[in-house]
């Protein structure tokens, strides 16, 4: 009855999606001039905003018209145009990502400078000028993301470079294992007194856990040997039985010109992939995820004769060790040997073990 239940936990676990779907932020409405995109400027598939380009009309002191007064030069737009880069997790911080561009270009303009983000934008704030009575209008002037490398800064953010009027509006924020996909910006470029972008909508897409992209990997691993060739008497060994979700023996190592374990555990950490134990139990995320890819990519294993689809609930528990007693008798030398499997930097320590009893010759008895 237990190795049933078990398996419809796993099973359970593998048809469920735990994930957010994908969900939109608003600016809080300052000014609300101006039409919306109608379509969504969008990250690729899997691919994050880390860093915003912000074309602005500069106050008209800042910009004299070339020669006449001609449409537009004397007029203050503010923010007209926002350009994303987005790269996925897998991509060098050093190779500029896909620009997608989102407003509409309207008289002279700035051109932009890059503001670079450290991890992904997982939030923003909008700087909004409110309404002027007969006085020349802006909408939104300039624009913050909230980076996940930051979250340890007390800003915990960047800022474009725009102009520095108004007021900035409360940051809105997506939600944990999310980053910003996408945008929409709400612009005003057709009257006598135009606003550029009043307002922008912010697309949250989910982030794949690093449990979904890792490489499974199994072998058997010595986990204990106990020397008793040269004895006389039976003896009495010890090990740990050790069972659950880990992290690899490596997990600080750092590859030649790579990124580390720790670095990438360290990455996932600040978008919410936490990998503390809540209730004695990993996150869902962890287990479900983990769970699948073994699954779906080792599947019923020749090498090693485990059926990674049919595992029992607790190789995919929190880690918990037992002492365990055994005996070699004399004149052999014990090893115990347990099943481990692991996937980038986690470890996943299955309840199968085998003992094997070695002579001076190396056969076993």
């Amino acid at each position: 009855m237990t190795s049933f239940l078990n398996f419809v936990i796993i099973t359970l676990s593998l048809l469920c999606n735990p994930a957010y779907p994908d969900f939109a932020l608003n600016s809080p409405v300052i000014t609300n001039y101006g039409v919306w995109d109608a379509n969504w400027v969008q990250c690729d598939h899997n691919t994050f905003v880390k860093a915003i380009q912000l074309e602005y009309s500069p106050f008209a002191e800042e910009f004299p018209p070339p020669g006449g007064d001609g449409p537009d030069t004397d007029d203050n737009h503010g923010l007209i145009r926002i350009a994303i880069e987005c790269s996925s997790m897998s991509d060098s911080v050093d190779l500029p990502g896909a620009v997608k561009i989102s407003g509409r270009p309207v008289g002279s303009f700035v051109a932009p400078l890059k503001t670079a983000c450290d991890g992904f934008a997982t939030g923003f704030q909008l700087l909004s000028d409110e309404p002027q009575i007969a006085l020349d209008n802006t909408g939104a002037n300039n624009l913050r993301i909230y980076c996940s490398g930051l979250k340890e800064n007390p800003t915990q953010y960047v800022e474009g470079y725009g102009e520095y009027t108004g007021e900035w509006t409360d940051p809105q924020f997506c939600k944990d294992r999310q980053a910003i996909c996408g945008i929409k910006s709400q612009v005003q470029n057709s009257g006598s007194d135009q606003t550029g972008i009043n307002n922008i909508r912010v697309k949250c897409c989910d982030i794949p856990s690093p449990a979904t992209n890792c490489v499974p990997t199994e072998r058997w691993e010595l986990v204990q040997e106990c020397d008793n060739i040269r004895g006389k008497l039976q003896i009495e060994c010890k090990f740990f039985r050790t069972v659950g979700i880990g992290r690899t023996p490596n997990f600080e190592a750092t590859p030649p010109g790579g990124k580390s374990l720790l670095d990438e555990f360290y990455q996932y950490s600040a978008l919410g992939f936490t990998s503390s134990w809540q209730y004695g139990e990993p996150p869902f995320w962890l287990m479900h995820d983990l769970s699948n890819r073994f699954a779906t990519v080792l599947a019923d294993s020749v090498e090693t004769g485990q059926n990674w689809t049919v595992v029992g609930v607790e190789t995919w528990g929190m880690e918990t060790s037992t002492e365990i007693q055994f005996n070699v008798k004399e004149g052999y030398k014990g090893e115990i040997y347990q099943l481990v499997g692991t996937c980038g930097y986690f470890s996943v320590r299955t309840p199968r073990f085998r003992k094997w009893d070695r002579n001076v010759n190396g056969i076993v008895g």
